[in-house]
């Protein structure tokens, strides 16, 4: 009987793949939101332009954590405190249970994201590059 042995590198990186998919699947949703309500409704080029910028700069911070996952990860816990306040800010009259779920929920793939990439462990390739002392 052999023994099947497992790379440490899935165990080490489980967190920053899981966070690169979240990531992604978030900025390419929106994205595609901001693009399809855009065409939907008719609008004009620069109309749909518009509506698919949030998605666009989505897709720029996600491709910052990607690269740098410890800077990436803030901006996106920060993306996503912000996206959480600007919701819970329009829904001030409505209030209740359903707005406090919809923020949560707008807001939670960013911030999940974000801790992930903060709590993923450093590249190994970039360590092991650093000058001993």
């Amino acid at each position: 009987m052999q023994h099947i042995h497992f790379p440490l590198w899935n165990v080490q990186h489980r967190e920053t793949g899981l966070a690169r998919a979240i990531s992604a699947c978030w900025a390419a949703f929106w994205t595609w939101f901001g693009f399809a309500c855009g065409v939907a409704e008719f609008a004009s080029f620069t109309d749909v332009l518009q509506q698919t910028v949030p998605g666009i700069l989505f897709i720029g911070a996600t491709a910052i954590a990607w690269r740098f996952p410890r800077e990436g990860g803030a901006l996106l816990l920060a993306l996503g405190i912000a996206v959480f306040g600007v919701y819970w800010n329009f829904t001030t009259q409505q209030g209740g249970a359903a707005a406090l779920l919809t923020a949560v929920m707008l807001a939670g793939p960013p911030m999940l994201a974000g801790a992930l990439f903060l709590r993923a462990p450093e590249d190994r390739r970039a360590a092991t590059m650093a000058p001993r002392h």
